[in-house]
């Protein structure tokens, strides 16, 4: 529980329990943990930083309407984990660039995305938005003509762990 103990919110230590949300999220994703948070509509938690860990791990939060509390848990409990240790990493021609991401998972000038998504089931979506890069970036690029380009290709890359245990690569581009 977040509002008693390690972890406590209260007005002296909010920082300090910020940050010992963002450490115990940093951890489990170093050890390939997903951590997942299940609320309910209308609660005070400080939703926020624990958000902020679920995000670092590769987790989800749930917000659920007390009515119906129990058949939601019992679906989540339901769903069986296909695969561990999931990473997407998209490439993206350089005229592109990534819309509405985290810089801290971009690299290479915008334009690669790096995602750990840790364990999902068949239920687990990964989406990203891409636009192109302004036009005084393309003017730029000496390499480019925007009168004859016809495509721009982009590549994604996921690595995972089934659990025979083995390593896979799916490449898709």
């Amino acid at each position: 529980m977040s509002n008693i103990g390690l972890g406590n919110f209260n007005a002296a230590n909010k920082a300090e329990a910020n940050q010992f949300y963002k450490d115990v999220g940093t951890l489990a994703s170093e050890y390939g943990v997903s951590m997942n948070l299940i609320t309910f509509k209308g609660d005070e938690a400080n939703i926020e930083a624990l958000q902020n860990m679920c995000e670092l791990s590769g987790g989800e939060v749930e917000i659920m309407d007390i009515g119906n509390a129990s058949d939601m848990i019992g679906n989540m409990f339901d769903r069986k984990t296909i695969a561990v240790n999931v990473e997407a990493q998209v490439k993206l021609h350089k005229a592109l660039e990534f819309r509405n991401e985290s810089a801290n998972l971009m690299s290479h000038n915008r334009k690669t995305l790096v995602k750990k998504l840790r364990n999902v089931d068949a239920d687990t979506e990964f989406t990203f938005e891409y636009r192109l890069r302004s036009l005084d970036e393309l003017v730029e690029m000496e390499d480019i003509d925007m009168n004859t380009i016809s495509k721009f290709l982009f590549q994604t890359q996921i690595t995972y762990t089934l659990p025979d245990k083995k390593k896979y690569m799916k490449v898709i581009t």
